[in-house]
């Protein structure tokens, strides 16, 4: 047995994957007591190992020793199960597979009423729905394509025929690409009719080798042995959840999305670093630089005990990698180990499977162990022909089918009705075939539709072998008649008869024969068992029933009743209402035995105690206590006093009435009564309930809204169905914050993903929904345009602006390409379900979700240096968490010293740069204000710097660039591609950053106008060319400047920044605004 044989390899592999986790997790790490509790080791541990905390302190809690010994254990008991075998794993899979060919054969059944299955296959409907196409289009198709491929053929017709079939053969391919509803039609009889020739291959089988059937009885035998050890040998460990937990702690800490960030060791890169510290501090350079050459014995001594931490830690590490590495190495080990002992554990019915083969053993013995010869079956021969025939038939339209599978992963069968029809709208009356070759050829997707040809004829072919099949069973007047005969003769053979007494036989009546065995085995008991029981059983009842002398007489009178009530209800079954009342009257008249109700379950629990409590009689006989004991335990759940559910039974016989009564009046069967309206005191103490229902709901909301989820979810609602654009601008000011993730905006990430479903997050949890993309388009322009209708539907239903254009000056619903049925017929579906959606919800608005509250946790506020030196440093100690002391990606705030007038004075890129990037530019004065009441970290709206002065000129815009960034508006410099042409580029970085952020591109070559379109403008300036030069005068840029196509914008540095500050916008509102760049498309 390969169990057998691999045990050493087995343990082998246990030994060294656990004994690598004893070495990991023994008790050097099993706390932290040698380091101080401040230090939390573990978490340090875990830190530098780079594992999952909470998994690593559960794994560390497994004792592996204890883990070993067991699974040693039952490997070495599941070995003993198969010692002395000689049978190789390929007789084991030969029964195996017999066994599981046998239960197949169970299931394979003869076809009633065969005659009626015949008249139905022959019928004209059943033929069409298995043939799927015409037999004549598919002839047109053919010729089609034997035309379009062999220059040989000088037949103009046959590429005309499509054009005048094309209704026909659109109606093929739509058949063919719906053919598994057209053929669910024809299953039934199908399947049945298979079964009929699969039905006589058993009985051939069973004729011709009947060894193999005969001999499984030896095989039943072998599993009743191996089954009978492991019943003995098997101890239930309870392993399997102890290893798919340690499984799971291993995978989940090798997973590195659970690498918990670092804290406590952020200063130290691996290992090794901590163990250094002491060296650092005795090197010459700490003494000098930062001792200044006083002792450092002190600090020595009270890191000694970090350095021996450091070092056990090394260790540890050593042992953890190789701990690791073991689990890289023996995944599929561990896996195959869960496997097997969820199968050993799971399978706790061993008892009753020995008695189940040993019975099996022999009832298979007595229906095989006769004569070979009385299986023949060799006088079903003369049906061979009718149902070779038969055969034939089904086989084509089985072949049908599978071509049907094979062919719709290759081809769209939409996309060849489109190309079908398409040839038959061109003009065919060329007289040259070649020139009509050349036109059909030029169709779009053709070469789609010529391969698709190329395979068309193995369809062709199998539809005549069937059609001429089917022609064969319909001439014959008889083969209905001739099909009954067959299957009658098939019933009689003894080979039938042997395969369903089997099947009989493996497959009782349970029920039934557990009612009268579990009664009659109440007298097999053992007297001194049965004195056992009377002496010590506490159900006074069953006490009683056993100690009666005739007790044989009442399970004998109450098994006939049993039978009794079996044949008497047979007759009620589908009767009419009424009669089904006597059913239940007749079972009130079985009382079984009154206080045995689960009698079985008292003498279990007392047998199984037997011996261990105190008995005064003499020794059982081991035989009748087991006997007993495994009688009771097998019917525990077996109640017998079923005069407890007689009221239940009269109960329900006496409900029938109420029952015809409902369905009389609601069938309208009674005759009409008067109705009188009486006044009725209890609709008083209905509505005084409801009043006092709705007093408890009102109740429970006000204590929910004291709470502070409660308020900002109430605040929410208010906000949803009562806000004013004033409430929603408040919180849009964080959108840029609260809606970008890893820097970029989660909601057009999604779009452009196609993520549907985080599209749908992203709009729930209120992010700005009409943002735009660095392109000019929003989310709904997008997926309308590419073809995504649950985006569509999503954005739109989410408040989505259907009124807002694009860089095109087209609204979204215009984003819908012009005859896409041509240019897009892969998303003809697609783009059929979004102009559907726009005209369902044409003439409704949504609201637009309400945003989330940004709280100042997330703030990240940088104070610029020419703020008040002692002022920032409090206010950074007050604020340490949201205060950054440089500039970050994520900065949200930068405080500016203003004048009196709370103007910020710029003299150059730096602040601009700030403004342009959306950051909120703040007065100093908020600080002081802060550390006063620090809640006012909350109003920064109060502070905001709203003017800017550069040059001695001011600007109200700063506010409008904030707001703008936020909202994701179209972007500023979308059409603009910019070059710089100076000596010196000090500010290259903040203009690089600036036209970025604001939808521009950056040319790293001198644009010339060539590569751009004539005519074209930046989207927001439509006076301006597109193609800005900001220069510093130094190259002569006359011929640039006076280009008579009016294609460059010339600035000098400060020039470019007036025109930045001055935010004034010029909108391109031509219908179709001509693209800068050629071939421009996002």
């Amino acid at each position: 047995c390969p169990a057998y044989q691999k045990r050493r390899q087995y343990r082998m592999r246990l030994l060294k994957f656990f004994s690598v986790v004893f070495v990991c997790f023994g008790p050097q790490f099993g706390s932290a007591g040698t380091v101080s509790k401040d230090l939390k080791a573990r978490k340090v541990i875990t830190e530098f190992l780079k594992v999952h905390m909470k998994s690593f302190e559960q794994l560390i809690a497994v004792d592996p020793r204890k883990m070993l010994n067991d699974l040693e254990v039952l490997s070495d008991t599941s070995s003993q199960v198969f010692e002395g075998n000689t049978l190789t794993s390929e007789d084991f899979n030969d029964i195996q597979a017999f066994n599981d060919d046998l239960n197949f054969r169970f299931y394979l059944a003869l076809p009633e009423n065969v005659g009626d299955l015949v008249d139905e296959f022959i019928t004209e409907t059943y033929r069409n729905s298995r043939l799927l196409c015409d037999i004549a289009t598919v002839k047109i198709i053919m010729d089609f394509g034997k035309a379009m491929g062999d220059s040989t053929v000088d037949d103009l017709n046959t590429i005309r025929a499509i054009r005048d079939n094309s209704e026909a053969v659109g109606t093929c391919m739509t058949s063919l690409g719906n053919f598994e509803d057209i053929l669910n039609t024809t299953k039934k009889t199908y399947s049945s009719l298979w079964g009929l020739a699969g039905y006589r291959k058993v009985l051939d089988i069973v004729s011709e080798d009947p060894v193999p059937f005969i001999a499984f009885r030896k095989s039943i035998d072998v599993v009743k042995r191996f089954v009978t050890r492991a019943k003995m040998s098997w101890k239930n460990l309870r392993l399997l959840r102890r290893v798919e937990n340690i499984i799971f702690l291993t995978w989940n800490i090798s997973d590195h999305e659970n690498d918990p960030k670092p804290e406590l060791c952020a200063g130290f890169i691996g290992v090794d670093d901590a163990a250094k510290v002491l060296e650092d501090v005795r090197s010459p350079w700490f003494r000098k630089e930062i001792s200044k050459g006083e002792s450092t014995k002190s600090l020595e001594k009270a890191l000694e005990p970090f350095g021996k931490f450091a070092k056990k830690l090394g260790e540890f590490k050593k042992s953890w990698d190789e701990f690791y590495g073991s689990i890289m190495q023996e995944r599929s080990f561990l896996d195959s180990m869960q496997e097997s002992l969820y199968y050993v554990e799971k399978y706790t019915s061993l008892d009753d499977q020995v008695t189940f083969l040993t019975k099996a053993s022999e009832d298979y013995g007595n229906i095989w162990a006769n004569s070979i010869k009385k299986f023949n079956v060799s006088h079903l021969n003369v049906f061979d022909g009718h149902a070779s025939i038969l055969s034939t038939a089904l086989g084509h339209a089985d072949k049908i089918e599978y071509w049907c599978h094979d062919v719709r992963k290759k081809y769209d069968f939409i996309t060849l009705a489109h190309v079908f029809k398409t040839i038959g709208n061109l003009d065919l009356t060329e007289s040259e075939m070649k020139v009509l070759r050349e036109k059909v050829n030029k169709t779009k997707h053709y070469d789609v539709l010529s391969k698709f040809l190329q395979d068309f004829p193995t369809f062709s072919y199998m539809q005549d072998g069937f059609q001429d099949a089917h022609d064969e069973i319909v001439k014959d007047g008889n083969f209905s008649k001739t099909m009954e005969d067959y299957v009658d003769a098939m019933v009689n053979t003894s080979a039938n008869q042997a395969l369903e007494s089997t099947k009989k036989h493996f497959d009782p009546d349970y029920f039934s024969m557990t009612l009268q065995k579990a009664l009659l085995g109440l007298l097999s008991y053992d007297d001194g068992v049965a004195n056992l029981i009377v002496d010590n059983n506490k159900n006074i009842p069953a006490r009683e029933f056993l100690m009666k002398s005739d007790k044989k007489k009442d399970i004998e009178k109450l098994i006939k009743e049993l039978e009794t009530l079996e044949k008497s209800v047979k007759p009620f079954v589908s009767k009419d209402f009424e009669t089904l009342r006597q059913a239940l009257n007749t079972a009130v008249n079985v009382t079984g035995l009154q206080g045995f109700e689960y009698g079985f379950r008292d003498i279990m629990d007392q047998m199984a105690l037997y011996g261990q409590t105190i008995y005064n009689g003499p020794p059982l006989p081991e035989e009748s206590v087991k006997f007993a004991l495994e009688h009771s335990r097998k019917f525990a759940d077996l109640g017998l006093d079923f005069s407890s559910h007689t009221g239940d039974l009269l109960a329900a016989s006496l409900s029938f009435d109420n029952i015809r009564e409902e369905f009389n009046t609601m069938f309208g069967l009674n005759p009409p009564v008067h109705e009188k309206t009486i006044k009725d005191p209890w609709l008083i103490v209905v509505i005084i309930s409801v009043c006092i229902f709705l007093l408890l709901v009102i109740g429970v909301l006000l204590i929910y809204g004291l709470t502070e989820r409660g308020r900002n979810q109430y605040k929410n609602l208010y906000l949803f169905y009562f806000g004013k654009p004033e409430d929603f601008e408040k919180r849009w000011r964080y959108s840029l914050f609260m809606d970008r993730k890893d820097g970029r905006n989660a909601l057009l990430d999604a779009t452009r993903e196609i993520n549907a479903l985080n599209v749908k997050k992203e709009a729930k949890r209120g992010a700005y929904i009409n943002v735009f993309t660095e392109f000019g388009n929003t989310p709904l322009h997008l997926s309308t345009k590419q073809g995504y209708p649950e985006i569509v539907e999503v954005l739109i239903k989410n408040g989505a602006d259907r009124s807002l254009l694009n860089y095109q000056n087209r609204t979204p619903e215009q984003m819908i390409p012009e005859n896409y049925q041509e240019t897009h017929p892969e998303k003809v579906e697609k783009y059929k379900k979004i102009e559907a959606i726009y005209s369902k919800y044409r003439n409704k608005k949504f609201r637009k979700r309400v945003p989330e509250v940004f709280p100042s946790s997330s703030f990240h506020i940088y104070v610029e240096d020419k703020a008040d030196i002692d002022l920032t440093n409090s206010f950074m100690a007050k604020f340490k968490a949201i205060v950054t002391p440089t500039l970050i990606p994520s900065t949200t705030h930068v405080i500016v010293k203003t004048d009196s007038d709370g103007v910020l004075e710029i003299d150059g890129f730096e602040y601009l740069t700030w403004i342009m990037n959306g950051v909120i530019i703040v007065k100093e004065s908020w600080m002081t204000d802060c550390l006063k009441n620090p809640k006012l970290i909350e109003k920064d709206s109060k502070y905001l710097v709203e003017k800017v002065r550069f040059k001695d000129v001011e600007y109200d815009t700063v506010t409008q660039w904030s707001k703008a960034m936020a909202k994701g508006e179209m972007p500023y410099l979308f059409g603009v591609y910019v070059c710089i042409v100076m000596k010196e580029q000090k500010n290259v970085f903040h203009i690089t950053s600036i036209v970025n952020a604001q939808g521009g591109t950056m040319c790293k070559d001198f644009p010339e106008k060539q590569h751009y379109n004539i005519g074209s403008h930046p989207y927001l300036h439509a006076h301006l060319g597109p193609l800005f030069i900001i220069t510093d005068g130094s190259t002569d840029l006359t011929l640039y400047r006076n280009d008579p196509d009016k294609m460059y914008t010339i600035f000098t540095e400060k020039e470019f920044v007036h025109f930045l500050l001055k935010r004034e916008i010029n909108t391109d509102a031509r219908p179709n605004p001509i693209p800068v760049a050629k071939e421009e498309e996002e």
